[in-house]
């Protein structure tokens, strides 16, 4: 009896061992899947891009990298907010996919009439990005590299991220003059009128000093 319930001891402690490594390996297997699921479509570092373009209400925006500062192709006087240009660029060089399917035809997801045009240029060429339909059901963007048929579903980001005019991305100048609150106003009206007593009193002194030399 002792010794069939030694027996049952161990194997009950031997489908333990097993149970902790299999879920063990299990974790793990599921750990890398959800690693290998995130994919990065565009692999390109923003600070490697000397120049891009998009479209933006019917019309093609082009920005060209002069050493550390961006400056706009269509007016080079402009002074351009570097921080919203690379907060821009982050959004398309940084957007991620956890799904990717094969199309047969581009045009059934969109791609015949683009939602936007994205066109990365570095030294060692040029990257076109375009984003297709939205897709209702998941709530995302199909994009597209160099018109490939492998699509990615990714998040909104990138296109709202993209919706910026020139005017959007200029450096805003504010007026550094403080204007003055009401009670200096105020201060200042009293202090002229007091001024200006002082300086009627004074012209009556003046006239009586004038009257007692006669």
């Amino acid at each position: 009896m002792k010794k069939k319930q030694m027996i049952a001891g161990i194997v009950l402690l031997l489908l333990c061992i097993g149970g902790y490594f299999g879920v063990r390996a299990y974790n793990s297997s599921q750990e890398k899947k959800q690693e290998a699921e995130i994919m990065r479509p565009v692999e390109i570092e923003v600070a490697d891009v000397t120049g891009f373009s998009y479209v933006n209400n019917g019309g093609i925006l082009s920005f060209e990298k002069d050493g550390e500062d961006w400056g706009y192709t269509g007016d080079t006087s402009l002074d351009m907010n570097e921080e919203s240009i690379e907060s821009m660029l982050e959004k398309v060089c940084e957007v991620t996919s956890t799904e990717k399917i094969v199309a047969e035809d581009l045009s059934d997801y969109g791609f015949d009439e683009p939602t936007n045009t994205i066109t990365l240029d570095t030294a060692e060429g040029s990257t076109v990005i375009r984003i297709g339909m939205y897709n209702e059901m998941v709530s995302k963007y199909y994009l597209s590299i160099d018109n490939s048929t492998e699509l990615y579903l990714v998040d909104s980001s990138i296109v709202t991220g993209f919706d910026q005019s020139v005017e959007d991305l200029e450096v805003v100048e504010t007026d550094t003059a403080t204007a003055e609150t009401p009670e200096e106003t105020e201060e200042t009206t009293e202090s002229n009128e007091e001024s200006t007593e002082d300086s009627g009193e004074s012209t009556e002194d003046s006239e009586e000093t004038t009257e007692d030399e006669e």
